[in-house]
């Protein structure tokens, strides 16, 4: 297997697409809030997966385009696992790492995905790498500081459970760049609906065991948690599905870039619902020096993400 995955040059739709998947994973965890009230997030997890997987795979064999796995030689079935194992430990350990460390710096630590994969991009893939882009990396990482600065001290606050809890955060943030990077090679041999129906269900069979037990707490839901459910799994599909097609578009260090502007999507989609229906939850007030990170994040995002000339 010497060939490297190469992009298209469709910039401007790689661009879309990424933009497309960074508004629905900043809309998801509003969604993943409420429903987690009815239902525990091993087992939200699993409908989103095994849902998903069913939909791509009444699609695929509608269209008589399953992907034929007996046929792939033994370098392209380890990128294959490595894919499925990447976005299932991804799903797992963020879970127990945002138990044990809460919501804001985990959803600083889980960015380092983003660095991950650039690195990534840059060594494996031997994307470009310009002095602006730097640059702007730069001003991401300072952005990310800025905007979270109030719960970086959490990090240092202890030594024992909170360390771990770190430690599996950033385990989830590189299990979630070991995906991104195996899937990008593996578009050399499937597309991209065939990639995403293989690793949503694989993720769905690894959590069986773990959610087994819980499985009737659907039962449970009325039909708004129901439609609630529905959409979170949709939300999934079709994240995923314009993340991995705008790999086959655009390079990865200027998608980990646009992507690493979805905290913001998400925190901003958490205040508009809870002005509208503060019954729900209730989030942390946002200051003028987390404004100014905000901006500052944009701003490198652009920097690394514009396209080189």
């Amino acid at each position: 297997m010497k060939a490297v995955h190469t992009t298209t040059g469709r910039w401007k739709y790689g661009l879309f697409l990424t933009m497309t998947a960074a508004l629905l994973w900043g809309i998801l965890p509003t969604a993943l809030k409420i429903l987690v009230d009815d239902m525990d997030a091993f087992t939200i997890t699993w409908y989103r997966l095994i849902l998903a997987f069913g939909i791509l795979f009444v699609l695929l064999a509608a269209r008589r385009n399953l992907p034929d796995l007996r046929r792939i030689d033994r370098g392209y079935a380890a990128l294959l696992m490595l894919t499925c194992l990447g976005l299932c430990v991804n799903y797992i350990t963020y879970v127990v790492g945002l138990d044990m460390i809460g919501p804001g710096p985990a959803q600083v630590l889980i960015q380092f995905n983003a660095f991950f994969v650039i690195l990534g991009g840059i060594f494996i893939f031997r994307e470009r790498f310009v002095r602006e882009q730097a640059i702007g990396l730069m001003a991401i990482v300072i952005g990310l500081a800025l905007f979270f600065h109030n719960r970086l001290s959490e990090l240092f606050t202890s030594l024992s459970q909170y360390s771990i809890g770190v430690f599996i955060t950033l385990l989830s943030a590189a299990a979630l760049a070991s995906y991104a990077l195996a899937q990008k090679q593996l578009l050399i041999r499937f597309n991209s609906l065939q990639i995403s129906m293989c690793v949503f269900g694989a993720g769905a069979l690894v959590l069986l065991p773990i959610t087994a037990g819980s499985i009737g707490q659907i039962a449970t839901l009325e039909w708004p948690g129901i439609a609630l459910l529905l959409f979170c799994v949709v939300t999934t599909l079709l994240a995923f599905g314009s993340y991995a097609e705008a790999l086959e578009h655009w390079e990865t260090t200027k998608i980990s870039a646009v992507l690493s502007t979805v905290p913001l999507i998400a925190l901003a989609f958490a205040e508009l619902t809870v002005f509208f229906r503060p019954d729900l939850f209730s989030t942390d007030p946002v200051s003028v020096i987390s404004i100014a990170g905000a901006l500052i994040l944009v701003v490198g995002s652009f920097l690394v993400a514009r396209k080189n000339n």
